[in-house]
């Protein structure tokens, strides 16, 4: 095992841009959906860290447990919410555990933490992604729009136009932080480029939590700049991008704006009526448990809530506590304040603000799309605790599984 362990290169990458590309189960692309459907996302994914914990593992297995906290406290959250379906739906357990089997992903944190995947390797993946997600994003609006089973329009720029919004908007955001923290190393012309490539991104989606959330994650970046020319390099060109887009984007600002503040007031609009559903008197331990995911063969409710317009990922990490109970929200919610600490780096402070920032809309982690992120963002929030340094260079020795030392090759 060793010998595939000191390969001079490990295509670590390639293993996470897989991950990011199933955990969107592949965008839902109709010449995939064949091979690739939601069930088979899973299961490739499955084998993906299989092979991942079999043949890259980097240190001790005994040394594991001390990232596992989190993972206890979901696993035990989610188990809790089975008791609630059982108790208020008479869904069984086994029911449960099959609708609830994504959740089991949060193992991927275990998995991660023992394959030591540096921030080269995650940020190559998430900037892979980056680039297919406005591919596909154009191919979509402008060429094809039958390529994906299911879509969702928005308004852009221009009156009459439309771009596609596709799954995944949460890891363009964190591709738009790894990028942030890689200028902020060095100030390069290929650094910036992928900045303002990912803000594009963003910014063509217009997700109004990502915006607010990408703009002042930009702003945290230059002022956590130690070194003068980048820091003032960075606020120049701030300013530069602030003007050129209130003046070319203002109608569509402002378009937005007043489209929020007339949804906010419309009972109808389907966030207001989330919140309805999720604060509705109810019993006092569905409020703790949570309600759990209940399936099809249990009962119409998610069909119908969703024929009504009202989805618990439109309420970010309120609808999570609603299915998934007290603890379990408690949990992401703990691990993201003490994300703020400045010892954990700026790529774990500036994926923490994004969560909080949108802990009322994107902040949901109830599907398989949002835990392979979580994943990422738990294992560097460990990482960083226990090597300050990997912020700003791979760590100098791992071990591997029989406890030899030796010099990283992977960064």
């Amino acid at each position: 095992m060793a010998l595939f362990v000191k390969q001079r290169y490990r295509f670590m990458e390639v293993w996470l841009f897989a991950l990011l590309f199933l955990s969107v189960e592949a965008f839902d692309l109709i010449p995939l959906a064949g091979v690739l459907d939601p069930n088979a996302c899973f299961g490739y994914s499955v084998f993906v860290l299989f092979i991942l914990f079999t043949f890259y593992i980097r240190i001790p297995i005994w040394d594991i447990h001390k990232c596992m906290g989190p993972v206890i406290w979901w696993i035990i959250g989610v188990f809790l919410s089975f008791v609630s379906s059982k108790l208020f739906y008479e869904q069984n357990y086994y029911r449960s555990f099959l609708t609830n089997r994504h959740m089991l992903m949060i193992f991927a944190v275990p998995v991660l933490y023992s394959v030591r995947p540096t921030l080269k390797e995650i940020r190559r993946a998430f900037n892979g992604f980056s680039v297919m997600y406005l591919i596909l994003t154009i191919m979509v609006s402008f060429v094809d729009p039958y390529l994906v089973a299911q879509s969702e329009t928005t308004d852009f720029i221009q009156e009459g136009d439309y771009v596609h919004v596709l799954i995944g908007i949460r890891l363009i955001v964190i591709a738009l932080i790894l990028s942030l923290n890689e200028s902020r190393k060095k100030l390069s012309v290929v650094n910036l480029a992928w900045v303002l490539f990912n803000f594009f991104v963003i910014f063509l989606v217009q997700n109004r939590t990502a915006l607010i959330a990408s703009v002042i994650i930009v702003f945290i970046a230059i002022r956590q700049t130690k070194d003068a020319r980048s820091r003032l390099v960075g606020t120049f060109l701030g300013i530069v991008m602030a003007i050129v887009m209130l003046v070319y984007t203002a109608a569509q600002f402002d378009f937005l704006i007043q489209q929020t503040i007339e949804q906010l007031a419309d009972p109808e609009y389907n966030r207001n009526k989330a919140w309805a559903y999720m604060f509705a008197t109810r019993e006092p331990a569905r409020y703790f448990l949570g309600d759990g995911m209940i399936s099809l063969y249990t009962s119409p409710l998610m069909k119908q809530l969703h024929e009504q317009g009202i989805y618990h990922s439109d309420v970010g990490i309120f609808g999570f506590w609603n299915q998934y109970g007290v603890i379990t929200a408690l949990t992401i919610f703990v691990l993201f304040c003490k994300g703020l600490a400045k010892k954990r780096g700026f790529v774990v402070n500036a994926i923490s603000t994004f969560f909080l920032v949108g802990l009322p809309t994107l902040s949901y982690f109830g599907m398989y799309e949002t835990i392979v992120p979580l994943s990422i963002y738990i294992y560097l929030y460990f990482v960083m605790l226990e090597d300050p340094k990997f912020d700003t260079m791979p760590p100098k020795y791992y071990y591997d599984v029989h406890g030899q030392r030796y010099r990283s090759i992977a960064g």
